[in-house]
């Protein structure tokens, strides 16, 4: 893995081919969501969400979101602008359902006019900077991922207050059968749900500085799920959210295609398969819901077969789970080519700040960045239902998706492979391809024996 380039930092020059974020952006009018006025009307008619930036046939732009999110991103004084600050405290969840929340978090941000920015946690005894993620500076997933915007973080030294969301909102607890607002106490701590929305959106609206630990969002369920998980708005501005924000630095991306070319994968031309499982998944989700090994197997065989694709890029965290697909691959398919990386594995789950080794939790990082990257290149993705690191993969391999999910465009649309399937295939192929056609046609409805 080469080393992170020592000038592999910040943002800080406003770029100069930016979309005007106050007018027409993919054929919606935002005028009242600009970088003049603070927020929209929490009921506006124009949204499908009522707290997230998730226009009305959203879908049916001709183009994805990014160019709109990057606007709102880079406004033209960084001084004068609105945050949301995010510090990322969600120890032991992986890069899938981070993303998830960032993702959401970034919505949230747009809806009420902020730059979203994420802050590093600081040590109790010694204010120090740490995260999660990363053991070197900035100490966030910018560590892999290219910065959010150019603004710096606010500086608070100068005495402007920031409003931080679990010190400002009360939470909600029921007494007598009335609810009451108690300010942030032990009881709270142990009922985060409770946190009070209406609070954030409402009472912090005004405030120029709002910070939140990304666990409290994750905690107040309306902040980020009231919406059909299936809605063609929400799943274009989701996916355009992902490919905003996870935008792979420049070595990250140099890596994979070292990778990619030592095991001659082309863009669109391999499958990848993605193993999940750990005594940490299967106390999560049961055992009946993660696929046997070879239930992979059969799937990237069959795959392979309907498409005429014969490279696989296998990517696991398991040591055991790879030596046993390696095994029965090379057994039952010769003719299949199938690589992975060399990185360090674990059968426990490590990662997202499980280890207190700074450096290990840095290389898992990294390693997850390149992997994710590579996969996004695939023609298929095969991975278990019941990961988020599947639907993360899948907004990064992109395409455009219509209301009844179907593919819409040039681009076939990232569907699954059957609502009940424990494993789910995901598309980002050509149609003219008649191997693709044909795979996505075979596979469409295949089910786990």
């Amino acid at each position: 893995m080469p080393e992170r380039p020592a000038d592999d930092g910040p943002l800080h020059v406003r770029p100069d081919d930016l979309s005007p974020w106050h007018v027409q952006v993919n054929g919606f009018d935002d005028r009242r969501i600009s970088w003049s006025n603070s927020s929209s009307s929490m009921r506006d008619r124009r949204f499908s969400h009522p707290h997230m930036f998730i226009p009305r046939n959203a879908a049916n732009a001709t183009d994805d979101w990014r160019a709109a999110i990057r606007a709102s991103q880079h406004p033209p004084e960084c001084r004068a602008a609105r945050y949301l600050l995010v510090e990322d405290d969600m120890i032991g969840s992986g890069l899938g359902f981070t993303g998830r929340l960032l993702a959401s978090a970034l919505l949230l941000a747009m809806r009420q006019g902020r730059v979203l920015l994420e802050i590093p946690r600081r040590t109790a005894h010694t204010g120090a900077p740490y995260s999660r993620w990363c053991a070197r500076p900035p100490h966030s997933l910018q560590c892999v991922y290219d910065p959010w915007s150019h603004c710096p973080l606010p500086n608070t030294s100068h005495g402007e207050r920031l409003y931080w969301f679990e010190e400002r909102c009360a939470c909600k607890v029921g007494s007598g059968g009335r609810p009451e607002h108690y300010p942030l106490n032990t009881s709270c701590r142990e009922h985060p749900e409770q946190f009070d929305a209406g609070c954030f959106l409402y009472q912090l609206r005004d405030k120029r500085l709002v910070a939140a630990r990304l666990s409290s969002l994750y905690a107040v369920g309306p902040l980020w799920m009231m919406f059909r998980v299936d809605g063609a708005d929400a799943r274009a501005l989701l996916q355009s959210a992902h490919r905003f924000l996870f935008r792979p630095r420049a070595w990250v991306s140099t890596a994979a295609s070292c990778i990619m070319e030592h095991a001659r994968l082309r863009p669109g031309r391999f499958i990848a398969v993605h193993i999940r499982t750990s005594p940490q998944k299967v106390r999560e989700v049961g055992a009946r819901r993660l696929p046997a090994v070879p239930a992979y197997l059969t799937l990237a065989r069959r795959a392979a077969d309907a498409s005429g694709l014969r490279r696989l890029f296998v990517q696991t965290a398991s040591p055991s789970a790879l030596a046993l697909f390696l095994a029965a691959a090379a057994a039952v398919s010769p003719v299949l080519e199938v690589s992975h990386t060399f990185n360090p594995r674990a059968e426990n789950d490590s990662w997202g700040g499980r280890l207190a080794d700074g450096d290990a939790t840095t290389v898992q990082t990294a390693v997850a960045a390149v992997n994710a990257h590579i996969a996004a290149q695939a023609a298929m993705f095969i991975s278990p239902a019941s990961s988020l690191w599947t639907p993360f993969v899948s907004h990064l391999m992109g395409g455009t998706v219509g209301d009844d999910g179907r593919p819409r465009g040039s681009w076939e649309q990232p569907y699954t492979c059957g609502a009940q399937a424990q494993l789910e295939v995901v598309f980002s192929a050509r149609p003219s391809e008649a191997g693709m056609k044909r795979a996505s046609t075979q596979l469409r409805c295949w089910r786990q024996a």
